[in-house]
């Protein structure tokens, strides 16, 4: 996308108004595929842009939904409900049944409070829910490990769920490798703690690390797939063996494809400084 696309765009359909390159974002998409090697699945947390919704659910395995009004998004679009990770840290009664009316894949369970409550609805609706336990890593996201051991441990009593993995999200713009590799020996000591109650196959590592992108003018941007290169390299120093490892990202699959266009409207010289005036504002943008 030139500038000469971009006033284009502008001259036809006016401003202010975001434009998304799609080929963009497909081709970051491909290498982002060429550099995991087929070797781990991604999913797209759709908070990042749930403009891209659509286009996103035919390039990734799964989305990641963390609202009610996200929901209610993918309700409208039509979203496969098979391919739809409910997460979030609180989850109303209404809030679990409108998920199993939408018949999502699978639900978060963020405590042991959050677990009872998604156990006792589906067993109102009759069904068996597939549901993965959240880490936390801080505050109050998720559960302490021991509670999440202990939810594992008696995965009998919980009669209409069906524990099909491990999620875990320690923040976002970590660029320190040093804070995924703490993250991933904290995943694998868990998961070997858990092997002995879980022996399921296919038993599901969903890993948000929350990778650092370059935004600001000052930021490095020689090579934006950089940390994910890192991540490879750390991700297959584990023998997760048969178990599907996942990696959650949202900002770093499409902060590189969006543009917001404005019109300069007046320019100002003052005893501060010089100023642009637009027919957009600053709170049109999100970091």
């Amino acid at each position: 996308m030139n500038d000469e696309n971009l006033l284009q765009v502008a001259t036809k359909y006016g401003t202010p108004s975001y434009l998304f390159d799609l080929n963009s974002l497909e081709n970051r998409l491909t290498a982002i595929k060429e550099i995991l090697d087929n070797k781990y699945e991604l999913c797209y947390a759709m908070k990042a842009n749930p403009f891209l919704l659509n286009f996103m659910q035919n390039s990734v395995d799964v989305i990641e939904v963390c609202s009610p009004g996200e929901l209610e998004i993918c309700i409208n679009l039509k979203i496969n409900p098979t391919k739809i990770i409910y997460s979030g840290v609180v989850k109303t009664e209404q809030d679990i049944k409108r998920a199993l009316d939408f018949k999502v894949g699978i639900l978060t369970a963020e405590s042991p409070n959050q677990l009872l409550l998604i156990n006792r609805i589906a067993n109102e609706y009759g069904i068996k829910v597939n549901v993965i336990l959240r880490l936390s890593a801080w505050g109050q996201f998720g559960m302490r490990r021991s509670e999440l051991v202990k939810a594992f441990q008696n995965a009998d009593k919980y009669t209409n769920v069906n524990f099909v993995g491990l999620h875990y999200y320690a923040g976002t713009q970590r660029k320190k490798m040093d804070l995924i590799k703490d993250d991933l020996d904290k995943i694998f000591s868990l998961r070997s703690e858990i092997s002995e109650f879980i022996k399921s196959e296919n038993f599901l590592i969903e890993y948000a690390p929350g990778l650092g992108v370059s935004i600001f003018e000052n930021d490095d941007f020689n090579d934006t797939l950089g940390n994910l290169k890192c991540l490879k390299k750390i991700l297959d120093g584990y023998n997760f063996k048969n178990d599907i490892v996942r990696i959650e990202l949202g900002r770093f699959f499409v902060q590189y494809c969006g543009y917001y266009l404005a019109k300069i409207l007046d320019v100002k010289t003052t005893d501060i400084g010089d100023y642009v005036l637009l027919n957009g504002g600053i709170n049109h943008l999100n970091f």
